[in-house]
């Protein structure tokens, strides 16, 4: 062998020694994108669902409407009967706030785990009273994500 093979030859195992570690370093990069894409995809997650929580549980715009639900069945069901035929605003937006949770839910903004977590005990008083359940149903109310979501959650109990 001529130490002009022996030049070639070198030259040739360089060349695909770079490549290999070219390649191993492009796919530790992408892998660790990757990671960093789902670790921020969580935490912005976990802040829109706190922000949703305060919205909801904090604030005292759905407070009338939450103590309403709360309360025992026979004074409850008499101020939902209120409600529902007052349609008020406190409540056309607290069935809003719902809504738009379902919404999220539907287009994968929200996990349903996260809303299931945040919001399945009034996701509950919703599906069990009747009355409440009609009026989602009603298409004319406009609430299409949130009855589609108690339906979801129905066939899955």
């Amino acid at each position: 062998m001529s130490p002009t093979d022996i030049q070639k030859f070198a030259l040739q195992w360089s060349s695909l020694a770079l490549a290999g570690v070219s390649a191993i370093v492009a796919a530790v990069s992408a892998g660790i994108a990757i990671r960093t894409y789902q670790k921020n995809t969580r935490t912005k997650e976990a802040e829109f669902i706190s922000q949703l929580h305060r919205s909801f549980f904090v604030d005292e715009t759905y407070k009338k409407i939450r103590n309403a639900l709360d309360d025992d069945k026979k004074s409850a069901s008499s101020k939902i009967d209120r409600l529902v035929s007052s349609e008020s605003g406190e409540f056309t937006d607290f069935l809003n706030f719902f809504e738009l949770a379902a919404y999220f839910e539907s287009c994968g903004t929200l996990s349903a785990e996260a809303v299931e977590a945040m919001l399945g005990y009034y996701l509950n008083l919703l599906e069990e009273n009747r009355l409440l359940r009609d009026y989602v149903k009603n298409p004319h109310k406009g609430f299409e994500y949130l009855d589609k979501l108690l339906s979801k959650r129905r066939k899955a109990h």
